[in-house]
């Protein structure tokens, strides 16, 4: 009697575990296969005159499924929709409760990826990284990295065993490179080391020795500007005591470079222009279009369908977004020397997520 009432315990905890996912997957689906947030960047004190009351504001009532951003700009105000909206005042906690239930959706064998997309200077590193200093400051990577961690100790009592990898990869014009232990070139991502790890800071530890190996150029905007794409990526393998019962989820983090256009005002920006940094600021501009038109091609397609096999840059995007739930930070500044850029960033924001901007004129 006693062994049949264990057994029965045993597949009553089974069909318990398999709900919960089903339940959080479910959720996840009905609020779309791509998210797209936008942050206003906290200006720190050196640039506070440089900003301007009421450039950008939120609108009052939700619009079409989503949230009202409006961009004032030289006598007329352009209305953009989003999935969520952060203001200036947004602490990185506040952000980070919005990302929390995806990263638990990774903890439970699913598949996420989260990208941090903006110009230079519009707060993609205090989005994505925060600050080491100041514990309350820290970003999206170290709060995940957290969460995996503790959600893996609190599972222990129920006979789950966690082992968790990272992988680190710089995309560049010149292809990929495997930032793990010092700055290899390889063909695809799937070949990048794999280093376990044993708790957050030992992950945060590579972490940030691999972005120390990461591509930079000096601009006036920023002194160490990253002009390659970047991608950290956990790996978390679950097994049970009960050998029903397994996980195996992945959890992307994606910093873009900056989003400048390839023009002149972006080689201003360059301490020394050269035809290096053309063809780099080209190949920058090119996959930037690319990811757009992929993640359009994911919101507009159903769950399932192949919408790589077009797109120039299928090679490099299809490891990392294919299957994936996926969200989008499209960081903005409210500074007036960026306004513009700003205007570009959320008219990338609304045609990924494939909502249509308005303009009116101020009254």
């Amino acid at each position: 009697m006693v062994e049949e009432g264990y057994m029965l315990l045993k597949a009553e905890r089974v069909v318990q575990e398999k709900i919960k996912k089903e339940d959080l997957q479910l959720i996840m689906e009905l609020k779309g296969k791509v998210r797209v947030f936008v942050r206003v960047r906290p200006l720190p004190p050196d640039e506070a005159a440089e900003r301007v009351k009421n450039l950008i504001t939120f609108s009052k009532a939700i619009k079409a499924g989503g949230q009202g951003v409006d961009l004032h700009l030289k006598g007329k105000v352009y209305h953009f929709t989003v999935d969520e909206r952060f203001s200036e005042d947004a602490s990185q906690e506040d952000i980070y409760k919005e990302i929390s239930p995806l990263v638990q959706t990774a903890h439970d064998g699913f598949k996420v990826s989260i990208f941090a997309y903006g110009q230079t200077g519009s707060g993609k590193t205090h989005t994505m990284v925060g600050s080491q200093e100041d514990f309350e400051q820290r970003g999206l990577i170290p709060r995940s990295l957290e969460q995996v961690f503790d959600t893996g100790q609190f599972h222990k009592k129920s006979g789950w065993t966690y082992k968790v990898e990272v992988s680190m990869v710089e995309l560049s014009r010149h292809g990929y490179f495997d930032l793990s232990s010092k700055r290899d070139k390889i063909e695809t991502p799937i070949l990048s080391k794999k280093v376990e790890v044993s708790c957050s800071k030992d992950a945060l530890q590579h972490f940030r020795m691999a972005i120390a190996r990461r591509s930079k150029r000096s601009m006036k905007m920023n002194d160490a500007s990253s002009r390659s794409h970047f991608f950290f990526t956990v790996y978390i393998r679950g097994k049970n005591e009960d050998p029903m019962l397994t996980s195996e989820g992945v959890l992307h983090f994606i910093d873009l470079a900056g989003s400048e256009p390839m023009d002149s005002t972006y080689h201003s920006q360059l301490d020394n222009p050269n035809v290096d940094s053309y063809e780099e600021s080209k190949f920058i501009k090119g996959s930037l279009f690319d990811l757009g038109q992929v993640l359009r091609d994911v919101v507009a397609k159903p769950v399932g369908a192949q919408v790589f096999y077009k797109q120039r840059l299928f090679k490099y995007l299809q490891y990392y977004l294919e299957g994936s739930k996926i969200v989008m930070f499209a960081n903005v500044s409210s500074s007036a020397a960026s306004i513009i850029r700003s205007k570009d960033t959320l008219n990338f924001a609304n045609e990924v997520s494939g909502r249509q901007s308005k303009i009116s004129n101020v009254a």
